[in-house]
């Protein structure tokens, strides 16, 4: 069978029309098209192929009965979770649900930045190891509002150096130039 990962390596029937497939480097589930069909059009995925990392939750919560590992209940926890997680806009539309902060990496990243939109967030950082980083500091370059949706730079960014002790606790980190003392590139 070919799918959009490369030729299948293994293929195992879930239930009539969904089958689970795996390649050398992906995998995931294939609905047959009357399946497919079944699937709220803002939740369908092209040809029936749901991959395995998040798309994966769609069928398994149309169809719990074909997902039972490790038990059909857990399958459906599990697939509940990562459908609010990575998917927070068809979760509240098909649950009829508004998500709350916690319950979708997705959406609190986009609260997130939302909030931090005129603020310079980091881009990349460099440790002291770089030959332009002093000891105990990071060089960071940060752009105004981080990156752009299509994944390049924003047009207003800068250098930075921020002390170790206070980058290394931060999962998301904003620059404060009152604070954070502005540096030539690192080029």
């Amino acid at each position: 069978m070919h799918t959009p990962w490369g030729p299948s390596q293994h293929a195992k029937t879930l239930m009539d029309g969904i089958i689970e497939v795996s390649t050398a480097s992906h995998g995931g589930i294939k609905l047959d098209r009357a399946k497919n069909a079944q699937v709220p059009d803002y939740m369908r995925r092209k040809g029936g192929w749901y991959e395995e990392d998040c798309d994966w939750c769609i069928p398994a919560l149309l169809w719990p009965e074909a997902f039972s590992f490790p038990t059909p209940e857990e399958a459906h926890d599990n697939a509940l979770h990562t459908f609010k997680t990575w998917m927070p806009d068809e979760a509240e539309r098909y649950l009829g649900i508004i998500l709350q902060p916690g319950e979708s990496h997705v959406k609190d990243e986009r609260a997130w930045k939302l909030a931090h939109a005129n603020d310079y967030l980091v881009l990349a950082g460099y440790g002291s190891w770089h030959d332009k980083v002093p000891h105990g500091f990071v060089g960071v370059f940060a752009g105004r509002g981080g990156r752009l949706p299509n994944g390049s730079y924003p047009n207003d960014t800068a250098w930075f150096l921020v002390p170790e002790d206070e980058y290394k606790h931060a999962s998301r980190f904003v620059i404060d130039p009152s604070r954070h003392q502005t540096v030539q590139p690192f080029d």
